[in-house]
C-alpha cells in the first residue's frame, strides 16, 4: 500500500517539473521560468518575398529538438510549450488561422497534424476560428 501511495506522489510530482529541466516546477507552458528565459528568442519579424513573416525563436536548441520531438515522435505534451512560444509572437490583428494541411499519407503516418493541434490551442486563446478551407492534393 505504501509503496502504491509512493508510486502515485512520484507521479504527481513529475506531472508539476519542467519538461525540459525535469528540476524545478513548471511555470510558463509546462517548463520552469530558468528554461523558458534560455529558450533561443528571436521575436522579431523577417521578410522574405515581400512578406513580414512573425519568428519566435531561432530554430536551435532545444526548440529544434522539441518540434522534432512533436511532429515525428508524438510527443503530444509538447503542444502547450509550442503553442506558448507562438502566443509571444506579436500576432496582428487575424480573423482566423489556416494550418497548413498534409498529405493523406503523412497524416496516416503520424497519426495527427500538428499545425491544426497548435491551431486549435491558439484561437481558443484569440477567440478566432480555425479555417481548413485548403486541401492538400
Amino acid at each position: 500500500m505504501f509503496n502504491l501511495i509512493k508510486s502515485a506522489t512520484s507521479q504527481l510530482s513529475t506531472l508539476d517539473t519542467c519538461q525540459l529541466c525535469g528540476v524545478d516546477a513548471q511555470a510558463m507552458h509546462s517548463i520552469c521560468q530558468d528554461c523558458w528565459n534560455n529558450l533561443p528568442w528571436y521575436k522579431q519579424n523577417i521578410q522574405r518575398q515581400e512578406i513580414d513573416i512573425s519568428v519566435a525563436c531561432y530554430y536551435a536548441y532545444p526548440i529544434d529538438r522539441i518540434i522534432q520531438k512533436f511532429k515525428y515522435e508524438q510527443q503530444l505534451h509538447y503542444q502547450t510549450l509550442l503553442a506558448g512560444v507562438l502566443k509571444e509572437v506579436r500576432i496582428p490583428k487575424v480573423q482566423a488561422i489556416v494550418p497548413m494541411p498534409i498529405s493523406n499519407e503523412r497524416l496516416v503516418e503520424r497519426g495527427f497534424n500538428q499545425a491544426l493541434v497548435l491551431a486549435q490551442i491558439l484561437t481558443k486563446d484569440l477567440n478566432i476560428p480555425v479555417w481548413q478551407p485548403i486541401a492538400k492534393s
